[in-house]
C-alpha cells in the first residue's frame, strides 16, 4: 500500500514536478525573499541553466537572456531554493482525482486483455491499462450519457490504444528503471549472460506489475515527478479532445452521409464508425490531432480539429485554373466546413498504372508547385501530399500562404543575410519543400530528403529510434535501432516500383511553366476585385516559426528518465529555444514567441502559431503580437503575382532542375576511366597560354552571367557544396568560403586580372567580396565567425587566404584588402581555437594558421605571426601522443590526408616552423608524417582514407585526389623538402608521384577530388625536380581536359551527373579548374593555392 496520503504525494509532485518558468513566475510575484545568488547552493543548477544557452557556457548570453525577461541573477537562483508552495494547479488536481479514483475501485481490465491476437504489444500496457480505463470513464461523465451506440467498440478501442500508446511513450523509460533496479539478481546476470533466457518468463513482470497497481504509483510518482505530470496532462487532453470529437460527429452525421454520397464514395449509407486511425499529425491546442475515420460501408473521410478556411480557398482556386482553361486536370477536395474544424475527402495512396499515368502526375504535380509558389506555400513536405494514381494532392493547407518575417535563428545559414538575393533564393520555389533539400533529421541523427517530390523509394530511410525487445516479460529491455518505415504516400508507384523522379523531371517542369504561363497571362483577372485569390483574405493561416522537428526533438527529449525527476531538469531542455535569440545584442520583437513556446511544451504540444492572411500580428492561444511580418501573406502573393515575368520563369526552373541534380550528384564514387583519352600522344600538343587565357576568360564570362546580383550589386552563384558531415551535395547560395564561396571566386578572378595587366572583371570580384566586409563589421560578427569557423577552407583561415593573395595580386587593393583582413583578426579567433575539436586544414586550426602566415607574409603585421604560432599551440597540444596523428570530429582514428589528415596539419607546422617557430613544431609534424609512413600500404603505393573507418586495420579504402590520397600527402611532403630535406619525406614523395601518374584520367575534373587537382599536385612536382618530360605530360594532359570539356559543353564535377550540372566554386567547382590552367602557364605569378602557397 502507498506510504503516504494521495493529497500529500501530489503535492509533493507539484513541489518537484514546477518548472524553471513556472518558478520564475512566483519569484516576479515580489512575495517571497529571493535568496542572495552568492550564498546559494544551487550553485550547479545555475551553472547547467547557463550551459544550456551555449555550449561554452556564456555568462553574457545567461545575463542577456535574464535581462530580456526583467531577471535578476539572484531571480535565477530563486528558481533552486525552496519556494512556497502554490495551489494546486489544473493536472495536479486531475492527478489527485485519478489516484484517488484507483484507490477507490478495483483494478480495471487491461487494453491487453482485450487486444486482437496480431495487434502489437505496448509496454507496460498492464501497468497503464487502469488509467486508461478511468480516462474512459471520465469521458462518459463530461458526455454525461453512455457512448454514441453508431460508434462501434473497436472505434473507440482506437482512440483508447491511441492513449494507452501515448502514455507509455512517456513513461515506459521511467517504469523501466524502477522493473530493472527491483529486479532479482539471478534474473538480471542472466538476462546479461544469457540474451533471450527471460523473454519467455513473465513471473517478475506479473509481480512487478501488481506492486506497481498496489502502490498506486506512488513510488513511480515519487522518484520522477514529471511522470505524473505528463501523465494527467494527456489523460485531461484525451478526455478533452475526444468528447469534442464525439459531439461533433454525432451532430454532423446526417452532414456526413449526404457529403459521402455527393462523392459517391459508397453504394449505401453508413449505419456506424467502425475504426479510427488516430495521431496522424502533430499534437497542437491541447493534444488534438488528425484522424481518419472508417465507416461500415467503407466510406472515409479525415477529421481535422482545426479552421480549414484557407484549405477551402486553396481547393476553390484549383477549380477556378482548371474551369478556365489550364488544362492539366489539376484535382480538387470536398470539404465539409465546421466551426474551428472540419471533415475532408479521403485520399487513397493509389498506384500507376503505366509510365504514361507517371507522366501525368508528374506534369500535374509542376502545375502544384506552381500554384504553391504563387500562393507562398511553406512545409509541403513529404507528410503533406498524397500520391492517388496520376493525381498529387497536397493534404495539409495550413501553410499555403506564409507570410514574410525576417527571422534570426540558429537555423539560417551563417553565410546569408538579408539581401535581394538571398531573399528571392529563400522565397523561390525552394521553399514550398516541394522539390529535392536536404534537411537535417534528428532522428536519423544525418539529413534527408523529406521533400514531397524528392522521394527515390517507396519507404522513408530507416530511423533511429527507441525499440523494445521481449515487451512485457523478464526479459523485457530497451535500445536504440532501425525501425522499418511504411511506405510513403507521397511517391507515385506502380506494381514495379516507384517513380524514378529524374525520369519524369521534363514533365515536372513542363507543368510548371505551363501554370506560370497560365497564371501571368490572367494576371489582371486576379488582380482584379473578383478575383479567385480575394477568398483567402481574413482566413487563418499558420506560420511555423521554427521547424517542428526541432519542438518533436523536445518534446521526446522529456521522455527521459534523467529529465523526469526534477521539473527544472525537464525545463532546462526547454531553454535551449533561446538559443535562437541571442544572437541579437537588443531584446528582439520576437522575444514573446519564447513563452508561448515555452507553454505548448509545457502542454506537450507543438507550439502552434497563425495569423489572419491580410494581417501582421502573429496569434497564439495566450497572446498577440503586433506588427510582427514585414507584410501579409496576401500582400505577398500579391506581389508574386505582379512579379511573375519571363526572367523569374528561368529563374525558377533552373532551380527546379539544380534542385534534382543536386539530390543526385555524388561528390565521390566509383573510378571512371576515360575511354577516350587512351595513351596520349607524347607528340601532342601542351597547354599554351592563349588557351588556358581562352579558357579562364570563357569560365569568367559565364560566372558573369551566371551570378544573381542583389540590391547592393553583390553577386550570388548556386552552389553545389558537398557536405562532409553527412556526405550529400547540396544547394544553396554560395557562402564566404574559400572552398566553394565568394573568396575562392573573387581569387580567381583576381588573378585573370593580374595575368591579363587589366581590371576587366575587377567590378564582380571587388562587388563578390562585399558579403566579408558587411559580416565582420555586424554586431553578430562573433557569432558569424562561430558558425563560418576556423578552417581555411570553410572558415576564416580561408578568407584571410583570399584576401591576402589578392592583396599581392593587386596592389592597388592591397589597403582594402588589409583592412578587410585586419576586421578578420579583431574577432575572437583564440576563443574559436580554443572552442573548436578540429585541427584539420578545411574545418580546423591548420587551416586558420595557414591563411594567418599568408597574411602575415603580405601585411607584415605580426599579430598574424602571433596567432599563427596560438594555432600551433593548439595543434600540438591536440596531437595523439602514442600515434602521432590527430583526431578530428566524426573521426573513429586520425584521418591521413592533406585535407582533413596528418598530412596538412604537419605542412601547417612545418610552414610555422620555417618562421623560427618552435622545434616542438617540427617535432609534432614529423610524427604526423611518421603516422601516416605507419599506414602505407606497398601494395597500392598509397596511403588509406581513414575518416571513415573505425580501426586502421579496417582501412581497405583508397583515394589518388588532393583531398585524399598521394597527390595532397606528396604535396605536403614536397612544401617541406623545400626547407628540411629529409629521406623519408622524398620516398613518400616519390611513391605519391608514382601513384599519381598511374592513376587514370576520370570524369572528374575539379581540383578537390578529381583531375586538376592530380596535375596541379604533379606540375608542382615536375618543376621542383626539374623533369621537363612530366611537366609537358601534365600541360598536354590539361589540354586534352580542355578539348574534352568544349566537346562534353562543361567541365565533369561530380558523379553521378544524369542532370549537367556547373558549380561555381574553387574546389569543386570552374573557378578553380579556371585558376590551375592560368597557374600552369604563369607559374611565377600565381600561387599554389592547394597548399595555401604564398
Amino acid at each position: 500500500m502507498p506510504s503516504k496520503p494521495d493529497s500529500k504525494l501530489v503535492h509533493d509532485i507539484v513541489e518537484r514536478a514546477r518548472t524553471i518558468h513556472e518558478r520564475l513566475t512566483q519569484v516576479r510575484g515580489g512575495s517571497i525573499d529571493v535568496p542572495r545568488a552568492d550564498t546559494f547552493a544551487g550553485a550547479e543548477g545555475l551553472q547547467a541553466w547557463q550551459e544550456a544557452l551555449s555550449s561554452r557556457g556564456n555568462p553574457e548570453l545567461f545575463a542577456r537572456r535574464l535581462h530580456w525577461d526583467d531577471l535578476e541573477l539572484s531571480d535565477a537562483a530563486a528558481v533552486y531554493a525552496e519556494l512556497p508552495s502554490p495551489d494546486l494547479p489544473s493536472w495536479a488536481r486531475a492527478l489527485l482525482e485519478i489516484l484517488r479514483e484507483l484507490g477507490s475501485s478495483p483494478a480495471a481490465g487491461s487494453l491487453a486483455d482485450q487486444a486482437p491476437a496480431d495487434e502489437a504489444p505496448v509496454p507496460f500496457e498492464h501497468v497503464l491499462g487502469p488509467l486508461v480505463s478511468i480516462a474512459r470513464a471520465r469521458l462518459c461523465r463530461q458526455l454525461g450519457a453512455e457512448l454514441d451506440p453508431r460508434v462501434a467498440a473497436s472505434a473507440i478501442r482506437d482512440l483508447e490504444r491511441r492513449l494507452l500508446l501515448d502514455l507509455s511513450e512517456m513513461s515506459a523509460r521511467s517504469l523501466w528503471v524502477l522493473f530493472i533496479n527491483d529486479a532479482p539478481l539471478g534474473l538480471t546476470i542472466l538476462s546479461a549472460m544469457v540474451p533471450g533466457a527471460a523473454d519467455a518468463q513473465t513471473e517478475y513482470y506479473d509481480r512487478f506489475v501488481q506492486q506497481q497497481l498496489d502502490d498506486r504509483f506512488h513510488t513511480l510518482l515519487t522518484k520522477f515527478p514529471v511522470v505524473g505530470r505528463m501523465w494527467a496532462t494527456r489523460i485531461c487532453q484525451w478526455v478533452e479532445t475526444t468528447a469534442e470529437f464525439l459531439v461533433r460527429l454525432g451532430n454532423d452525421w446526417a452532414d456526413l452521409q449526404a457529403f459521402a454520397t455527393d462523392q459517391a464514395a459508397a453504394t449505401q449509407p453508413f449505419q456506424s464508425l467502425v475504426s479510427i486511425a488516430t495521431g496522424l499529425s502533430d499534437a497542437h491546442n491541447g493534444g488534438r490531432q488528425v484522424s481518419i475515420l472508417t465507416f461500415d460501408n467503407g466510406f472515409r473521410v479525415v477529421y481535422k480539429p482545426r479552421d480549414l478556411g484557407v484549405s477551402v480557398a486553396y481547393h476553390a482556386f484549383l477549380r477556378w485554373c482548371e474551369a478556365q482553361g489550364l488544362g492539366l486536370g489539376l484535382k480538387a477536395l470536398s470539404i465539409l466546413e465546421g466551426a474551428g474544424y472540419g471533415w475532408v475527402q479521403h485520399v487513397p495512396h493509389a498506384p500507376c498504372d503505366s509510365d504514361r499515368e507517371f507522366s501525368v502526375f508528374y506534369e500535374r504535380a509542376g502545375g502544384l508547385l506552381c500554384v504553391l509558389y504563387l500562393l507562398g506555400a511553406t512545409d509541403c513536405h513529404f507528410e503533406n501530399v498524397i500520391a492517388s494514381g496520376e493525381d498529387p494532392h497536397v493534404v495539409d493547407g495550413e501553410t499555403l500562404l506564409s507570410p514574410r518575417h525576417d527571422i534570426r535563428d540558429d537555423y539560417e545559414d551563417a553565410s546569408l543575410g538579408n539581401n535581394v538575393a538571398e531573399r528571392r533564393f529563400r522565397e523561390s520555389v525552394i521553399r514550398t519543400n516541394v522539390i529535392p533539400q536536404w534537411r537535417f533529421a534528428p532522428e536519423l541523427g544525418s539529413v534527408a530528403d523529406i521533400s514531397a517530390l524528392g522521394s527515390a523509394s517507396e519507404s522513408a530511410a530507416d530511423v533511429q529510434v527507441l525499440l523494445w525487445t521481449a515487451i512485457n516479460s523478464d526479459g523485457m529491455r530497451p535500445l536504440y535501432g532501425s525501425a522499418p518505415q511504411s511506405r510513403l504516400q507521397n511517391v507515385p508507384f506502380s506494381s514495379a516500383g516507384p517513380a524514378d523522379f529524374i525520369q519524369f523531371l521534363d514533365e515536372l517542369r513542363s507543368g510548371f511553366r505551363t501554370t506560370y504561363r497560365f497564371l501571368m497571362a490572367r494576371r489582371a483577372e486576379l488582380l482584379s476585385t473578383q478575383s479567385p485569390l480575394r477568398e483567402f483574405q481574413g482566413k487563418r493561416v499558420r506560420f511555423v516559426y521554427r521547424p517542428t522537428h526541432v519542438y518533436q526533438g523536445q518534446i521526446r527529449a522529456g521522455f527521459d528518465p534523467a529529465l523526469q525527476r526534477d521539473g527544472r531538469e525537464w525545463s532546462l531542455n526547454h531553454e535551449q529555444l533561446v538559443q535562437a535569440f541571442l544572437t541579437a545584442p537588443d531584446k528582439p520583437r520576437d522575444w514573446a514567441v519564447f513563452r508561448d513556446e515555452i507553454r505548448e511544451l509545457e502542454q506537450l504540444d507543438v507550439p502552434y502559431f497563425y495569423c489572419a492572411a491580410n494581417g501582421t500580428s502573429l496569434c497564439s492561444r495566450t497572446q498577440q503580437i503586433e506588427n510582427f511580418f514585414v507584410e501579409t501573406a496576401f500582400d505577398g502573393l500579391l506581389e508574386r503575382l505582379k512579379t511573375l515575368s519571363p526572367e523569374d520563369l528561368e529563374f525558377q526552373d533552373q532551380l527546379i532542375r539544380a534542385s534534382y541534380a543536386a539530390r543526385r550528384v555524388q561528390a565521390f564514387g566509383p573510378v571512371e576511366e576515360s575511354a577516350s583519352e587512351g595513351h596520349l600522344d607524347p607528340q601532342a600538343s601542351p597547354l599554351d597560354p592563349a588557351l588556358a587565357l581562352e579558357e579562364a576568360e570563357r569560365i569568367a564570362n559565364d560566372l558573369a552571367r551566371t551570378c544573381i546580383r542583389d540590391e547592393n550589386g553583390t553577386p550570388h552563384w548556386l552552389d553545389f557544396s558537398y557536405s562532409p558531415s553527412f556526405g550529400t551535395v547540396e544547394l544553396n547560395l554560395t557562402g564566404p568560403s574559400l572552398y566553394a564561396g565568394c573568396c575562392g571566386i573573387a581569387l580567381f578572378l583576381a588573378s585573370l586580372d593580374a595575368v591579363k595587366q587589366t581590371d576587366d572583371y575587377g567590378d564582380l570580384w571587388r562587388s563578390a567580396l562585399l558579403p566579408i566586409e558587411g559580416k565582420v563589421g555586424e554586431y553578430s560578427r562573433d557569432d558569424w565567425a562561430e558558425k563560418l569557423g576556423i578552417g581555411g577552407g570553410n572558415g576564416l583561415g580561408g578568407i584571410l587566404y583570399a584576401l591576402s593573395r589578392i592583396a599581392d595580386l593587386r596592389p592597388m587593393e592591397h589597403a582594402r584588402m588589409r583592412h578587410l583582413a585586419g576586421q578578420v583578426m579583431n574577432l575572437d579567433v583564440r576563443g574559436l581555437v580554443r572552442s573548436k575539436q578540429e585541427t584539420d586544414i578545411i574545418a580546423g586550426a591548420a587551416g586558420f594558421l595557414l591563411g594567418a602566415l599568408s597574411a602575415f607574409d603580405a601585411f607584415g603585421d605580426s599579430r598574424y605571426l602571433e596567432l599563427a604560432q596560438f594555432c600551433g599551440e593548439s595543434i600540438v597540444a591536440k596531437q595523439e601522443r602514442d600515434g602521432g596523428g590527430w583526431n578530428q570530429v566524426g573521426c573513429h582514428v586520425p584521418a591521413t590526408g592533406f585535407s582533413h589528415g596528418a598530412a596538412g596539419i604537419s605542412h601547417a607546422l612545418m610552414r610555422l616552423h620555417e618562421l623560427g617557430g618552435d622545434e616542438s613544431l617540427r617535432e609534432a609534424a614529423e610524427r604526423g608524417v611518421a603516422y601516416e609512413a605507419s599506414v602505407f600500404d606497398r601494395a597500392s603505393g598509397n596511403w588509406p582514407v581513414l575518416r571513415d573507418s573505425f580501426s586502421i586495420a579496417d582501412a581497405d579504402h583508397f583515394r589518388v585526389s588532393w583531398c585524399h590520397g598521394a597527390p595532397g600527402i606528396g604535396s605536403s611532403r614536397l612544401a617541406a623538402l623545400e626547407s628540411h630535406d629529409h629521406a623519408a619525406g622524398r620516398a613518400d614523395l616519390e611513391a605519391a608521384i608514382e601513384t599519381t601518374r598511374a592513376h587514370p584520367v576520370t570524369a572528374l575534373d575539379q581540383v578537390c577530388c578529381g583531375n586538376l587537382g592530380r596535375l596541379s599536385f604533379l606540375f608542382t612536382a615536375a618543376r621542383h625536380q626539374g623533369d621537363i618530360a612530366l611537366e609537358r605530360a601534365v600541360l598536354t594532359r590539361a589540354r586534352w581536359l580542355v578539348e574534352r570539356a568544349r566537346q562534353q559543353g562543361r567541365y565533369g564535377l561530380f558523379h553521378g551527373e544524369e542532370l549537367q550540372v556547373d558549380n561555381p566554386g574553387f574546389f569543386q567547382g570552374n573557378a578553380g579548374i579556371a585558376y590551375t590552367l592560368l597557374r600552369f602557364t604563369h607559374p611565377e605569378l600565381l600561387p599554389d593555392v592547394l597548399v595555401f602557397g604564398c
